[in-house]
């Protein structure tokens, strides 16, 4: 199993860099160990998408709030609008600095990104599982540039990882209209704005 590097973002503004099965090389995926994201799952956890922050206390990240209680209960609206169940998925809400860091070690890549996903190999059959982090800062950036709430932009990363979980890919022109209409559509379902729609609630 290898590695494509996806930088087709979910936005003209911001990219994407997800590990996905490819024919292109030999080389074995990066466990969460050997790029710095330990699992974050759960086994007690109820809801399917288990949110953790993960911003370092007193960084500037951590000065941005954000409301993890919206996100929980916004995310279990996103699971039913997902073209399979959801497994076990955790998601890690951090900062630019360690961003940068999995950025590099997962790709290779110097700067920070939205959104990583760590699909796992070893998910049920049929089951949508894995680990996704997302960069709070970036977020907080776009969600000011679109003029809409933090939490609705963190949460349409989460879908656009969600759908690479489900074996969406965006490396081609074509493909990254497809993912892009399908994660506008998981939003509007939910009553939010799509990839760049603005929105001041």
């Amino acid at each position: 199993m290898g590695i494509e590097r996806v930088e087709t973002p979910p936005s003209a503004n911001h990219r994407a860099a997800v590990p996905e099965s490819s024919s292109d090389t030999d080389a074995e995926p990066p466990s969460r160990a050997s790029c710095g994201l330990p699992s974050l799952r759960h086994e007690s956890s109820l809801c399917p998408i288990d949110w953790q922050d993960r911003r370092p206390p007193g960084g500037e990240a951590a000065s941005i709030a954000v409301d993890l209680a919206w996100l929980r209960v916004r995310g279990e609206a996103v699971a039913a609008e997902l073209p399979r169940p959801l497994g076990r998925v955790s998601i890690a809400l951090i900062d630019d600095a360690e961003m940068d860091r999995l950025h590099r070690n997962h790709c290779g890549i110097a700067g920070t990104t939205d959104v990583l996903t760590y699909p796992d190999e070893a998910s049920e059959a049929g089951e949508l599982c894995g680990d996704l982090a997302i960069s709070v800062e970036v977020a907080a950036r776009e969600a000011d540039a679109r003029r809409r709430r933090l939490e609705v932009e963190i949460l349409l990363y989460a879908v656009h990882g969600l759908l690479h979980l489900a074996g969406e890919r965006d490396d081609t022109a074509e493909a990254a209209a497809a993912m892009r209409a399908a994660q506008d559509r998981v939003m509007r379902a939910l009553g939010l704005p799509g990839t760049d729609e603005e929105s001041v609630a």
